[in-house]
């Protein structure tokens, strides 16, 4: 799962946004299952994949496949939300690299401040 610098669209997104999550209220054969939630910003598709245990950014198996979230936007996807998927929420911790450079560039840009809203997020849950 880990991004390559040079798949950015034109707008200097990364091609798809990449978190680090975990289940809320899961099951209890999930509850200290770890994930990685992606979501393709051109196609507005997420994938939900479980995290390898040895490579914090590695894929496993995948859970959720490739499916639509065209009720999601860009903006749902910030460390400290939850983003719901069928019957499933999911808890973002924190983006990978290029996920968080992006999303603090774009807050700056809007005059907004990541770290800010960022504590703020993970304060609520």
């Amino acid at each position: 799962m880990e991004q390559d610098q040079s798949l950015m669209n034109s707008n200097n997104a990364p091609a798809q946004l990449t978190f680090l999550c975990h289940m809320v209220n899961p099951s209890p054969s999930l509850f200290k299952m770890e994930f990685i939630l992606s979501y393709n910003i051109s196609t507005q598709k997420i994938e939900v994949v479980e995290r390898d245990k040895n490579r914090k950014w590695r894929a496993g198996k995948s859970f959720v496949p490739c499916t639509s979230a065209k009720k999601l936007s860009e903006r749902d996807f910030v460390p400290g939300r939850i983003v719901q998927l069928s019957q499933w929420k999911f808890y973002l911790i924190e983006g990978d690299e290029v996920t968080t450079e992006y999303l603090k560039e774009k807050a700056l840009k809007e005059g907004r401040d990541f770290d800010h809203e960022l504590s703020t997020n993970q304060n609520q849950f």
